[in-house]
């Protein structure tokens, strides 16, 4: 026990005050049946060998204190039925090898020392029944004035000594263990105790609390309080090189990380400790509980406090998906469609870029949902791959689910049998569509709305109907006008001039599928009088009439495409794409003998025959560093499947290749799935005409010939697409495409920018490897 306390039972063993039943062991202090063996010493029935010491029955030697029947450990203090081991203490059995240590039944060495049934060696000591000889000897706090005093600061070394390395736990031990008044150990809490725990006026403790105290509680000018934070403040908040803060990390910082020993870490968690995790009033952890609690992780639970909002624990639902461009239009879809005639032409929404969210020619999905196009009852959705999840999400946001949805697709990410069988999706008819050729795939994005007063619309994409597919890449979207029902007195077949109804039809019907036929019904009920567009469709299979692919846009443009000045060769081609196929060893295989020859059909009158220049081709494909920089960097080339082994074999194609850029747009980080052919003057004023869809460049979505039958047209894959030309939507012979300039109509809003930029002979297109 420290020094200035007491324990039951016991006596202080302070100088001044008396410990019965003990027997001190110190210097001047009395060992009952023993005998000195030292001058100045004495045991019953003897004398005394040494001054100043006196054996039981006489005084005292230690200042008014006695202690018969026990032996003290320490200088000072009390231990009963204990033998010392420390500096001046016993060690019974055990033969001393240091100066001033003891044992029983042998001869100590050391000053000062004594043991049971011996003579004390070490002058200033006593026994029982003996007094001291020397003068001032009878003080616990002098040291003897015999020879050897000068050992009592040494160590002994010997076994059994009373070595400072052991850990007596008697009153007045070295050792940190025992507890009372002037005790070393820093476990007291009592005034002027060395602990830290005292929590008086002028303790060490950081916990009290007031102004001058040393606890970093205070608040206020002046404080120690490590809370204020400004210049110069002693807040351990404040960051930076030479702060106090314990938040830098490094050698030597005073960061509360280390969790070593005597690190002043916050972590510990014993009484005392800095660790800011101990809970209670004004305790700097930030998990407090309870009605009025500041905690940002926590809402208080007492009474009046508001219930906790739970994290959704599963996978995300429909409620944690959001529309970053819907929220602008909610209501007003319909608006924006008129705003865009004549072309109707609008592009994907960015996620990374928040700038495209609110351009009039951003489109979402959601908005197509948009309650302000009509009373949606039923969807028809034709697309290559469906992510289900995300597409019912478009539904539930906008307030549409439950609505009828018939789905053709090639791909999906959920299984829609087993959905069915669970009774999941009781509103949905499906069908996967399985090509039977490698290379042929259903890869067409049409959808179809139904409005409860018989409307229909029709929206042609590149997207296929997947969350990435909208927010993170670049792609074309064209949304038609509201096709009404005919009316009963109506004896026409509804068809446009550009034949779109007719067009459609025998586009739906060549799927032959039973779930296709209820939306056939509906429009053949339909007045599509009013497109004016024309709908380029592909169907697999070998085609003896020009109505699929390239040929049905070569015959198409025979009729309409004007090229109103200049020479064929002053209006170049361009493609642009997000895939390649097989091509051929040559640019005369398959590119320019047969689809360049088809692009490049128009109502030119001039003498052709005397233009020996061929026709330009340009074809925008992103190339590597195009790829890299981008918003997703190498991830945003998962949109561009351009096999590297073939393009090994068709490096002829890279002289025709051009840069992605769309500054103009704001998309030029955003990679393209967006297809589109045009042809334009090559001063870059006007346009002969431009599409939309979802064909690549490739044999297999456009068609190619049969060496068995020239005449045919051999298409590997379903593909649909709008052609727009001037004639038909703003009466004229060209499309204008420089803003700088007043037209009559708007300009046509194209999605790249216009000088192109050809490859470098270092660039290169991105490419994948399946390897």
């Amino acid at each position: 026990m420290a020094s200035g306390s007491e324990s039951p039972k016991e006596k202080p063993t302070d100088p001044e005050s008396e410990s019965p039943k003990q027997n001190p062991s110190g210097p001047g202090s009395e060992s009952p049946k023993q005998k000195p063996t030292s001058s100045g010493s004495e045991s019953p029935k003897q004398k005394p060998t040494c001054s100043g010491s006196e054996s039981p029955k006489q005084k005292p030697t230690g200042h008014g204190s006695e202690s018969p029947k026990q032996k003290p450990t320490g200088s000072g203090s009390e231990s009963p039925k204990q033998k010392p081991t420390g500096h001046g203490s016993e060690s019974p059995k055990q033969k001393p090898t240091g100066s001033g240590s003891e044992s029983p039944n042998q001869t100590p060495t050391g000053s000062g020392s004594e043991s049971p049934k011996q003579k004390p060696t070490g002058s200033g000591s006593e026994s029982p029944k003996q007094k001291p000889t020397g003068s001032g000897s009878q003080s616990l706090n002098r040291r003897p004035a015999g020879p050897g005093p000068q050992f009592l600061n040494r160590r002994p070394t010997g076994p059994g000594s009373q070595s400072l390395n052991r850990r007596p736990t008697g009153p007045g031990s070295l050792n940190p263990r025992p507890r009372g008044p002037g005790s070393l150990n820093l476990r007291p809490t009592g005034p002027g105790s060395l602990n830290q725990r005292p929590t008086g006026p002028g303790s060490l403790n950081r916990m009290p609390r007031g102004p001058g105290s040393l606890n970093p509680r205070p608040r206020g000018p002046g404080s120690p309080n490590l809370r204020p934070r400004g210049p110069g403040s002693p807040n351990l908040r404040p960051r930076g090189p030479g702060s106090p803060n314990l938040r830098p990390r490094g050698p030597g910082s005073p960061n509360l990380r280390p969790t070593g020993p005597g690190s002043p870490n916050l972590r510990p968690t014993g009484p005392g400790s800095l660790n800011l995790r101990p809970r209670g009033p004004g305790s700097l952890n930030r998990m407090p509980r309870g009605p009025g609690s500041e905690s940002w992780k926590r809402k208080p639970t007492g009474p009046g406090s508001e219930p906790r909002k739970r994290k959704p624990t599963g996978p995300p639902g429909p409620q944690n998906y959001n529309d970053a461009v819907w929220k602008f239009t909610k209501g007003t879809v319909d608006k924006k469609l008129e705003k865009s005639e004549p072309y109707r032409i609008f592009m994907s929404p960015i996620s990374c870029d928040p700038e495209t969210h609110t351009e009039e020619s951003t489109l979402s999905f959601a908005e197509l949902l948009d309650k302000s196009l009509g009373d949606l009852t039923e969807s028809l959705h034709l697309n290559f791959m469906v992510e289900l999840g995300w597409l019912f999400a478009q539904y539930f946001i906008t307030d549409q689910k439950g609505k009828k949805m018939t789905l053709l697709y090639e791909r999906c990410n959920e299984d829609i049998d087993e959905l069915h069988k669970e009774k999941k999706l009781l509103n949905v008819r499906h069908k996967k569509i399985i090509n039977k050729n490698a290379f042929g795939h259903q890869h067409s994005k049409l959808s179809m709305f139904a409005y409860a007063d018989g409307s229909l619309r029709v929206v042609v994409m590149s997207a296929n109907l997947c969350e990435d597919d909208w927010t993170r890449y670049a792609q074309g979207i064209w949304v038609s006008q509201t096709f009404p029902l005919k009316e009963k007195d109506d004896k026409s077949d509804g068809n446009s001039k550009t034949d779109f109804k007719i067009d459609i039809l025998r586009y739906l019907n060549s799927f032959r599928e039973p779930i296709l036929v209820p939306w056939i019904q509906k429009i053949e009920k339909v007045d599509f009088s009013q497109a004016n567009v024309f709908f380029i469709p592909s169907v697999p299979g070998k085609h003896t009439e020009p109505l699929w692919g390239h040929l049905y846009l070569k015959n198409i443009l025979k009729k309409h495409a004007c090229l109103p000045f200049g020479k064929p060769s002053e209006w170049p081609i361009i493609a642009q794409c997000s895939s390649l196929g097989s091509l051929g060893t040559t640019d005369e295989e398959w590119l320019k003998s047969e689809f360049v020859e088809s692009l490049s059909a128009s109502t030119y009158c001039g003498d052709a025959d005397t233009d020996d220049n061929p026709i330009p081709f340009n074809l925008i494909f992103p190339s590597v560093n195009n790829v890299l920089n981008s918003w997703d960097g190498a991830l945003g080339g998962i949109c561009l499947p351009y096999n590297k082994i073939l393009h090994e074999k068709q490096l002829w194609l890279k002289k025709y290749m051009c840069l992605w850029q769309c500054h103009s747009r704001k998309r030029t980080k955003a990679m393209p799935h967006i297809k589109t052919y045009c042809r334009m003057s090559s001063c870059l004023t006007k346009m002969s005409w431009f599409y939309l869809g979802s064909s690549n460049l490739s044999k297999a979505a456009w068609g190619r010939k049969l060496k068995s039958d020239e005449q045919s047209n051999f298409i590997m894959a379903h593909e649909a697409g709008v052609l727009f030309l001037p004639q038909f939507l703003i009466e004229s012979d060209t499309f204008s495409i420089d803003e700088t300039k007043p037209n009559k109509f708007p300009c046509f809003s194209l999605p790249f920018d216009l000088p192109l930029s050809g490859y470098s002979d270092t660039d290169q297109p991105w490419t994948i490897s399946t390897s």
